[in-house]
C-alpha cells in the first residue's frame, strides 16, 4: 500500500514539473515577443513584449493623408485568417510577429475644408453607401457642409460618427434613394440645420440620437415615407420648464413649418423631453406613441389632434407621477395603454370616450 502511494505521489511530482517546466517556457518566449508594424509595407514601429507583461503598448495610430486608420491586423499562423491585433492579447507560441496598418481607402474620396475637420465635396458621386469617418488625417470630422449630397441620386445608405457637431442646410436634400441614416449613439452636441433630409421620399424610419442638440425648421420637409421616428425631443430643441410658446415644438416644424399636410409618421418614440405639448401632433397622424422620458410633464389633452389615429401609448419607460386631465379623451380608435411604473395620479376623464381600449396597465403607485 505504501508503495502504490509512493509510486502515486512520485507521478504527481513528476506531472507538476512538466507543467511548470512548460509553463515557464511559455513565459520565456512570451518575453522574448517582438511585433513589427508596418504601414504601407514600410516598417513604422517596433515593439518588445516583456515577460510578465499583460498588454503590449502599441504605437501611435499612423496618419497618412487621405485615409483613415482603422485598425492593426495580423495573420493567424494556425488558419492564415485575418485578425484584429489588440493590446491586450498575450502570445505564447512564436517569438516573433508582423502587424499591418489597416486603413479606410475610401477616405479620399471626401473633399475637406482647409481645417480639414469639415466635409465639403465629394469626389466620387456613384457610390450608394457611405461611412463619414470620425476622424481623416488625425483629425476629428465635425461638420458636413451645404448641399454636399444634394440631387444625388445614387446614395442609399449613409453612416454618421459621433465626431460629428453640424450637418449643415441640405445637405442631403432630395437624396430619393437614401433608405438609412445611422447615427452614432454616443453622438454629442448634434446640430441639424435646415432641410437636411429634405425630400428624401424613399427614408422610412430614421433614429436620432439623445445627444441632439437642436434642429432647425423643415429637417424632414418632403420625406413623404416617413412613417417611423425616434428623437429625443420634437422641434427645435429641449423646451425648459419655463417655455411660454409651444409653437416651436412640433412635428409641424420637422417637416416643414407651413405645412399643413397630413405628416407621415405613424409611429414616434419620443426619449429626453420632459415637457411635452399637445400642439406636438398637430396635423400627424401617430398611431403609436412611444416616450421614455424621465420626469416627463403631460399636458391636458395631450391626446387631442391624434385622437382620431391614436392606437397605443406606451410610457412603461418613462417616470412621469401625474396623467393630467382629459388626456387621452375621444381617442376612439385607443386599444392599448402602459403608464409610468411611477405614477400618482390618474386625473379625471383621462380616457373619457375611449371605447376600444382592450388593456390598461396601472402601476400599484396609482392613488387617485
Amino acid at each position: 500500500m505504501k508503495k502504490t502511494r509512493l509510486i502515486t505521489i512520485f507521478i504527481i511530482i513528476a506531472l507538476l514539473a512538466v507543467f511548470i517546466t512548460a509553463f515557464a517556457s511559455c513565459f520565456n518566449k512570451s518575453g522574448g515577443l517582438k511585433v513589427t508594424f508596418y504601414v504601407e509595407g514600410q516598417k513604422y514601429a517596433e515593439v518588445k513584449f516583456n515577460e510578465g507583461d499583460y498588454e503590449i503598448v502599441l504605437p501611435e495610430n499612423p496618419v497618412v493623408e487621405g485615409k483613415n486608420f482603422v485598425r492593426w491586423e495580423y495573420e493567424r499562423p494556425e488558419t492564415g485568417e485575418k485578425a484584429e491585433f489588440r493590446k491586450d492579447t498575450i502570445w505564447h507560441y512564436q517569438s516573433s510577429m508582423d502587424v499591418y496598418a489597416v486603413f479606410d481607402e475610401n477616405m479620399s474620396n471626401f473633399i475637406l475644408n482647409d481645417n480639414g475637420d469639415a466635409i465639403v465635396g465629394v469626389k466620387d458621386k456613384t457610390q450608394t453607401e457611405y461611412v463619414i469617418p470620425a476622424q481623416i488625417n488625425g483629425k476629428n470630422i465635425e461638420q458636413i457642409d451645404r448641399e454636399v449630397f444634394k440631387d444625388n441620386k445614387n446614395i442609399t445608405s449613409v453612416t454618421i460618427p459621433n465626431t460629428m457637431k453640424f450637418i449643415e442646410k441640405s445637405a442631403f436634400e432630395n437624396c430619393e434613394n437614401l433608405t438609412t441614416v445611422n447615427f452614432a449613439e454616443d453622438s454629442e452636441d448634434l446640430y441639424l440645420r435646415e432641410y437636411v433630409f429634405k425630400d428624401c421620399t424613399s427614408l422610412e424610419e430614421i433614429v436620432l440620437p439623445d445627444g441632439l442638440s437642436h434642429m432647425q425648421n423643415g429637417v424632414f420637409e418632403g420625406c413623404t415615407s416617413l412613417t417611423k421616428l425616434t428623437t429625443p425631443f420634437v422641434g427645435i430643441g429641449e423646451p425648459s420648464a419655463s417655455t411660454s410658446s409651444d409653437t416651436y415644438y412640433t412635428l409641424r416644424l420637422l417637416f416643414g413649418k407651413d405645412s399643413t399636410e397630413a405628416i407621415p409618421v405613424k409611429d414616434l418614440i419620443i426619449t429626453r423631453q420632459k415637457n411635452l405639448f399637445s400642439v406636438i401632433f398637430q396635423y400627424s397622424v401617430v398611431e403609436n406613441l412611444t416616450i421614455t422620458s424621465q420626469d416627463m410633464v403631460l399636458p391636458s389633452a395631450i391626446g387631442y389632434y391624434i385622437r382620431n389615429t391614436l392606437k397605443t401609448v406606451d410610457f412603461s419607460q418613462a417616470t412621469a407621477t401625474a396623467l393630467n386631465y382629459s388626456a387621452f379623451e375621444g381617442c376612439t380608435h385607443l386599444t392599448s395603454v402602459k403608464l409610468p411604473s411611477n405614477l400618482e395620479e390618474l386625473s379625471s376623464r383621462a380616457f373619457f370616450g375611449c371605447t376600444a381600449i382592450e388593456s390598461i396597465e396601472l402601476p400599484d403607485s396609482v392613488r387617485t
